[in-house]
């Protein structure tokens, strides 16, 4: 939980750690000081905040007047600290004026700190959303054939995420042929040929977690180059889960997969991977600039790519947990290209 002094209070202003803190998905903030949390909100989101706050989280009205009553309650607090990544200098000016007469801190990111680690309910979301994610693979695939566009597709997997989850965690990627040579390509009026390259990133929101996957697929024959940077990027990929256990640092995770590439790293233009939770990229970024030690019950993605262009791409994608001995893969799909 958060440490903070009797004098001090933590103002949160980032819309998902909000969430995190209190279940609740609408317009406010949240004061926490060492007695508790405040979440704050109007009338529009009052019964929402009354249905979703978790327990011991006391309710604030934003009613006319509110910013001296506010003051009345935080009469002790003498520091404020705040988020610096997600508050802008305007948006603190206009704090300062509403509590005056307080020191002003950064935070230092202490909520990110704190969702490193899921909860069992958490990891239990993610599980699911995964699942879904899966399901939602199938039922696309069904539809993959010569002459349908990227457009078409991605649509479907807004529809089937609007119906088993809470809409897509992100844009759906699909992209057929030398598109994939672009990470993430704008799905568009393409249309899949036989004898094509397929690639596929997606993901859902469940109850506000996010799940991440991504497959290539092949109708027919496929793209002969591509296929072949898909089984030597498969390989990669599934060393860089088995590597994947608590006590490993992220940096030496991402250059070894990326040594096991060789040469062809070249074509390797992204991160490793990154946290996945109620963000779809959260904290950690899995990449050689990342000097952190894994903790079991951080989730993140291994997801190397191989990107030529005018040729085509792939990405292999898994969500894991971390273990204490290992990892646990929730992204199941299989990585078979042929359809």
């Amino acid at each position: 939980m958060i440490k903070l002094l009797s004098s001090e209070a933590l103002l949160i202003t980032k819309s998902e750690h909000i969430f995190y803190l209190t279940n609740f998905d609408g317009e406010g903030f949240v004061i926490v000081t060492k007695d508790g949390i405040t979440l704050a909100t109007d009338q529009r989101y009052w019964l929402l905040a009354k249905e979703v706050k978790k327990k011991g989280v006391k309710l604030f009205d934003l009613k006319h007047g509110w910013p001296e009553k506010l003051n009345e309650r935080l009469k002790k607090i003498k520091t404020v600290l705040f988020e610096e990544r997600n508050l802008t200098i305007a948006g603190l000016e206009r704090w300062k004026k509403i509590l005056p007469k307080r020191k002003w801190k950064k935070s230092g990111g202490v909520v990110e700190k704190m969702r490193l680690i899921k909860s069992d309910d958490e990891l239990e979301n993610l599980r699911e959303a995964a699942r879904i994610g899966d399901k939602i693979l199938k039922r696309v695939l069904k539809e993959m054939k010569p002459g349908v566009t990227e457009k078409t597709m991605a649509n479907l997997f807004r529809k089937h995420s609007d119906e088993l989850a809470n809409g897509v965690s992100f844009d759906p990627i699909v992209a057929f042929g030398k598109n994939g040579a672009v990470p993430h390509h704008h799905s568009g009026s393409t249309k899949l040929k036989k004898n094509d390259a397929i690639l596929i990133d997606q993901g859902v929101n469940y109850k506000g977690y996010m799940s991440d996957m991504t497959r290539c697929f092949q109708i027919g024959k496929g793209i002969p180059a591509v296929n072949d940077m898909h089984v030597q990027l498969l390989e990669a990929q599934q060393a860089g889960v088995n590597m994947v256990r608590a006590g490993v640092n992220i940096k030496d995770l991402s250059i070894a997969v990326r040594g096991i590439l060789g040469k062809d790293q070249k074509y390797f233009t992204h991160s490793l991977g990154h946290g996945v939770g109620i963000e779809i990229h959260e904290t950690p970024g899995v990449s050689s600039r990342t000097d952190m030690v894994l903790k079991a019950g951080m989730v993140i993605t291994i997801e190397p790519g191989l990107y030529k262009p005018g040729i085509g791409g792939v990405r292999i994608e898994d969500t894991v947990i971390v273990t204490e001995d290992g990892c646990e893969v929730i992204t199941k799909s299989s990585k078979k290209t042929q359809l």
